[in-house]
């Protein structure tokens, strides 16, 4: 169904919200600070709402003469993207890690970078989704070196492009390949045409192989994960936490493209075997790496990448069930995961500290810190897959769908659930840190006694009860979830 311009409408207001919030930042202070943030999540909410009230989510619509595609699949995913934007900026506004004269340009990156992931998850054109990577990429490497003075910040955004570099070079060899044989940039038309491509089948195997390497890159799997653990902790951790989720579900979301939505038969075999054994080794890699952290950001930056093995597991399948799985899994590890973010981030501006050994006896403090270490082990419970929490029924549905695959999955569903129990370790040492770890550091100062905005005092709380909600709730009444989906999908 073609809607032209009429379907882009959200994307169109946030558009708006960059060149208003650029307008309005060209004086660095905190009455610009509160103006930007003022306009952009204005417009953030009002993109989300006009998402909700022009968008058909159960129809397949397209606009500037089919380049974009906006399924079902694509639909939900921006829902994710245009939410995780209201939260982050609210996230941001409050942080201490960014300094007034630098609010206003983190947060046009952002919307600019939120743009660029719905673009990657609704191409339907070669080119376009290529363009849709380098938005997101070339935003995310400013935002991560936007700390000025700090040498580490820099470092990893050096890093950062580099890896980014090559992985772009690599998969633009194998998008090459897959034109040269198709003669076209339709992605459709492509694979249809590939299906049936019978001059060099291995050949179409191999672009498939290069043009994956800059997906995985973006979802930071195993071997292209190596930026992340460095960029998570030296970005200001709102930065950290919209990589953490955003990117990543970019990522999956032109997976789903070009796998699910419009699948060639002839490579399946191969691809299931190759994305099988990355998936294993990025839940390996990750969680075997995480036990030996010591700063937090860092902990969850090989966290994530664990979690981005998990959903791979949903990739595998190439049907339906894995494609909700992923979805489902999606959404909760959005709720924990920014939960985690925002608790580490009030510790930040309250201590100054990212160390998990500074995290001891926070559950014996009161008050608020007892707040704070109670909604903590609530995201890490679900984070590490514990019942009753989303996490735990996210994971659940990933191993039903192998197991419901066939025999030749089974392994890679052993490998997963042997993972969650060396997740659990990890997750476990920081709760045992919250509540049973009893010592007084005297270079701390007690929470309350810290200048921090009451507004943070205030939002903050409402956000991480709102999160952990999402994380119970999800964890118990998840069939209308999946009902919601399979209506949709």
């Amino acid at each position: 169904m073609q809607l032209g311009i009429q379907n882009f409408i959200p994307e169109i207001i946030l558009t708006t919200g960059i060149f208003l919030t650029l307008l309005f930042n060209a004086r660095a202070s905190w009455v610009t600070r509160g103006i930007s943030f003022t306009v952009s999540i204005t417009m953030a909410i009002a993109s989300l709402l006009a998402l909700a009230f022009v968008v058909d989510f159960s129809q397949t619509q397209t606009a500037f003469m089919g380049i974009l595609s906006f399924d079902p699949i694509a639909n939900v995913f921006r829902i994710l993207f245009y939410v995780l934007l209201v939260f982050i900026i609210l996230h941001a506004f409050h942080s201490s890690e960014i300094r007034d004269y630098l609010f206003g340009e983190n947060i046009i990156l952002m919307m600019a970078s939120t743009i660029g992931m719905v673009l990657m998850v609704s191409a339907n054109d070669l080119l376009m989704t290529y363009l849709a990577i380098e938005i997101v990429s070339l935003t995310a490497y400013l935002m991560t070196g936007f700390r000025p003075r700090d040498k580490n910040a820099s470092e990893a955004a050096i890093k950062y492009v580099l890896f980014g570099g090559v992985a772009s070079a690599v998969m633009l060899f194998g998008m090459s390949y897959l034109y040269g044989m198709a003669r076209t940039l339709d992605i459709r038309e492509m694979i249809l045409y590939l299906g049936q491509y019978q001059e060099n089948p291995s050949l179409v195997t191999l672009a498939y192989i290069f043009l994956l390497v800059g997906f995985f890159y973006k979802i930071a799997a195993v071997p292209f994960h190596a930026w992340s653990p460095d960029v998570y902790q030296s970005a200001s951790t709102p930065v950290t936490a919209f990589f953490s989720i955003g990117p990543k579900a970019a990522g999956l979301g032109v997976l789903f493209r070009f796998l699910y939505t419009y699948p060639n038969p002839g490579v399946e075999s191969e691809l299931g075997v190759l994305i099988g054994v990355i998936s294993a080794l990025t839940m390996t890699v990750g969680n075997l790496t995480a036990l030996r952290q010591e700063n937090i950001k860092r902990m969850l930056a090989y966290s994530s990448i664990a979690h981005a093995g998990y959903m791979m597991m949903g990739l595998v399948v190439f049907n339906a069930t894995g494609v909700k799985a992923v979805m489902f899994y999606l959404f909760a590890y959005f709720a924990m995961n920014l939960g985690a973010f925002v608790v580490i981030t009030i510790i930040i501006n309250a201590w100054g500290t990212e160390r998990i050994e500074d995290y001891r006896e926070l559950a014996w403090k009161g008050g608020v810190h007892t707040f704070l270490a109670v909604i903590f082990a609530v995201f890490l419970f679900s984070l590490a897959g514990i019942p009753p929490f989303a996490g735990f029924i996210g994971k659940w549905y990933l191993f039903a769908a192998l197991v419901e695959k066939g025999s030749g999955y089974y392994w890679l569903a052993v490998i997963g659930v042997l993972n969650s129990v060396v997740g659990l370790f990890y997750y476990a040492r920081v709760i045992k840190k919250l509540f049973l770890d009893r010592y007084e550091n005297p270079m701390l100062m007690d929470m309350k006694n810290k200048d921090w905005k009451l507004e943070a005092a205030f939002v903050y709380p409402v956000m991480l009860t709102v999160l952990a909600v999402v994380t119970v709730v999800f964890g118990i009444f998840f069939s209308p979830v999946f009902e919601f989906m399979n209506r949709i999908l």
